[in-house]
Order: structure tokens, then sequence, then C-alpha cells
């Protein structure tokens, strides 16, 4: 799942869900760019953004705020200011993810449909819920 995030300053944010962790190597293949070019550079740049310099909101969850909070619901409404409706959306691919990242430097061009897509691509997101 990618679900954009429009915050109160008008700023697009991710919430990405994904089933299992993709390595790098991975990523990088599924792009289909070659080595040291400037698609390769900046797909390398933005599964850095994500899987290294993005919250983990499960992680993060569970580590720190499960006793604080009572479920992940409330924790994303509480703590990371998201409406209702966008945290019920979330909550319900919990249980079902490997992680839940907030993913809040995206690049212009993917808050495109194309960009969008690409992304799911990358990340294959496929978290049923």
């Amino acid at each position: 799942m990618i679900k954009p995030i429009v915050d109160s300053h008008n700023s697009t944010h991710f919430i990405i869900s994904v089933a299992d962790i993709v390595s790098e190597i991975v990523f990088l293949k599924r792009a289909a760019a070659r080595p040291n070019s400037y698609a390769w550079r900046l797909a390398s740049r933005i599964y850095k953004d994500i899987f290294v310099e993005s919250l983990d909101l499960k992680r993060d969850f569970d580590l720190y705020y499960e006793v604080e909070y009572g479920d992940f619901g409330e924790y994303l409404r509480k703590r990371q200011l998201l409406l209702r409706d966008e945290a019920a959306d979330i909550a319900m691919a919990y249980g079902k993810s490997a992680a839940i990242f907030l993913y809040k430097r995206p690049y212009s061009f993917l808050e495109s449909s194309p960009g969008e897509a690409l992304l799911k691509k990358l990340l294959d997101t496929e978290v049923n819920q």
C-alpha cells in the first residue's frame, strides 16, 4: 500500500506498507537502470530515503508506543496526527506488513500517477488487505 498524506503545511508524504523488506540490489534491478547512470543513482537515493532515513511506523509503535497507545490506529491518530479515516486504512495493513514507512521526502515526480505506479513496481507493495 502506498498512501499519500497531505499535512497541515500542504506537504505530501507517503505511508508505504511493504509485505517484505526488499534489498537495495533487488530494488535497483526492478528499476532496470544501468549501473552508475542518473536513473541508477536516483533509484538508489529513493531506496535510502525510504528504507534507511524514513521512520518505520510499525517498528516505532512496537518498540516504544504499544504500551502508551491502545492500538496502532490510535498511535497513528495521536502520535502521527493522521486523520481518523487515514489511520484506519493504514492500521488495516499492520498485521500483514513487514514494515510501514513514513516517507517524508518524496521527489515531485512520485506524486503523479505514473510516479506512484513506478514506486509500487520498485517496492512490490501488494500487501493484501
